[in-house]
């Protein structure tokens, strides 16, 4: 007796995979046990910027998350911390487009926010999701990191 094929269409493994994306959207990030050697690390741009008629304000949780994270790191008080310029964006990942090379990031459009903070001296930019659960900050590029970029 003869046991039946089993034949997988391309859009049931369009489902699959789309499926399987939408399951694991729950986790932004997941650390790599060992990273790929011959990928580049790429600073990604949003995939768009929206823009509407009216003024959109950053939420406060968002601008809170951003602030308590310059304030931990650079040892300054939030309260001289002030957003500068603010945009929503829609990130190509969960990563939000700053993958550092040893991070998968989930494959997912990701709205959220592009923040500039100052404290009168110093300047930071900021990304985050739309609830500023996920914060990353963007690192000026620099004539080595560009450089790596291409080797």
């Amino acid at each position: 007796m003869m046991k039946p094929i089993v034949l997988i269409k391309p859009r049931q493994i369009f489902c699959i995979v789309l499926l399987s994306g939408i399951l694991s959207s729950g986790m932004a990030t997941v650390t790599a046990a060992s990273p790929p050697r011959n990928v580049p690390s790429q600073r990604c741009k949003p995939t768009r910027q929206r823009q509407s008629d009216r003024a959109t304000r950053v939420p406060r949780q968002v601008v809170d998350a951003v602030r308590q994270d310059i304030a931990q790191r650079e040892s300054i008080p939030v309260n001289r911390l002030r957003v500068t310029q603010s945009s929503q964006q829609t990130w190509s990942d969960g990563c939000l487009g700053l993958a550092q090379a040893d991070e998968f990031c989930t494959q997912a459009l990701v709205e959220g926010w592009r923040i500039t903070v100052s404290d009168g001296r110093s300047t930071w930019v900021y990304r985050t999701d739309s609830s500023g659960r996920v914060v990353r900050r963007e690192e000026p590029q620099t004539t080595s990191s560009v450089r790596n970029l291409f080797n």
